[in-house]
């Protein structure tokens, strides 16, 4: 069974007022930066896909690990949740608006990740 999106869940006014809402709590995501810096451990020069990138609270914090020579694909189904990693124009950060089901990857990754599980597999050169 496929769940149907609503215009509501992947707009950038819920992330907006979901940020506005947890303001006052000081380090909230704390746990899930350090979980991504401990898992993903991106460096300098990668090549790494983000699924469900919404408003970059983790791309940002990737992009700045991997430096100019790396790229982050940064993929989310919501051109609204995106907008905020659109604005920024990175160099070294490529936004895509579709689902992790139906998009094309620009290239080779070295790592994945995601939030919504903490989900992270390192390409091995072998596979």
């Amino acid at each position: 069974m496929m769940l149907q999106n609503t215009a509501a869940e992947f707009s950038n006014e819920r992330s907006v007022k979901y940020r506005q809402a947890v303001s006052n709590v000081q380090h909230i995501w704390q746990d899930d930066l350090e979980v991504m810096y401990s898992y993903l451990a991106p460096s300098t020069g990668e090549k790494i896909l983000e699924i469900g990138a919404g408003s970059g609270f983790f791309s940002f914090p990737i992009a700045e690990a991997i430096g100019d020579k790396g790229m982050l694909y940064a993929l989310d189904p919501s051109a609204d949740q995106l907008t905020p990693i659109k604005e920024a124009n990175l160099p070294n950060v490529f936004p895509i608006i579709a689902s992790a089901e139906d998009f094309l990857l620009p290239g080779q990754v070295d790592k994945i990740w995601s939030r919504g599980h903490f989900i992270m597999w390192s390409i091995k050169p072998d596979l």
